[in-house]
């Protein structure tokens, strides 16, 4: 199974558009509307007729061959999340239905610039844009989005510290 958030670039289609094709399947059978906070999730059913509804050719099934693995964003691997008090949901709860694709480790918090923070991204440090830097803290995992060569903040904490 597949979030439609992640679903819909790999098709090449907006967000909306696939919203219309899901509308014309069964809820239940070719998708699903699970998760806190509610997330559409795809199923290898739904894939295969949302192929044919947006005109892919179906492929040959081969049950012995294993499908390859696909490489969807930049995850750190749990036993690498840094132990804190700022990364204690994700730690007890894993990560919620809202977090994105791609993510990161807070280095520093405290520019001139309030609107930037140094994050760790695919192991390097880069600034990231964020809306205001005080909530977040080092070593604080967050999710990002890449824009271009450049990383976004996909949310901000709401304390300091703490989503």
């Amino acid at each position: 199974m597949i979030r439609e958030l992640e679903l819909a670039p790999k098709f090449g289609l907006s967000r909306a558009d696939l919203a219309v094709k899901r509308r014309q399947l069964v809820e239940g059978e070719h998708w699903l509307k699970e998760g806190r906070p509610k997330a559409i999730w795809w199923t290898q059913k739904g894939l295969d007729a949302l192929g044919l509804a947006i005109g892919l050719p179906e492929s040959p099934k081969e049950p012995d061959a294993p499908a390859p693995a696909a490489v969807v964003g930049h995850r750190i691997p749990d036993d690498q999340i840094p132990r804190g008090a700022q990364n204690g949901l994700i730690l007890t709860h894993g990560r919620p239905g809202w977090w994105t694709a791609d993510e990161a480790v807070v280095v520093n918090n405290v520019f001139a610039n309030r609107k930037a923070i140094l994050v760790e991204f695919e192991g390097r440090q880069m600034i990231c844009r964020v809306r205001d830097s005080r909530n977040f803290h080092p070593r604080m995992l967050i999710p990002v989005r890449r824009y271009g060569n450049i990383v976004l903040a996909a949310r901000q904490p709401r304390w300091p510290g703490k989503w």
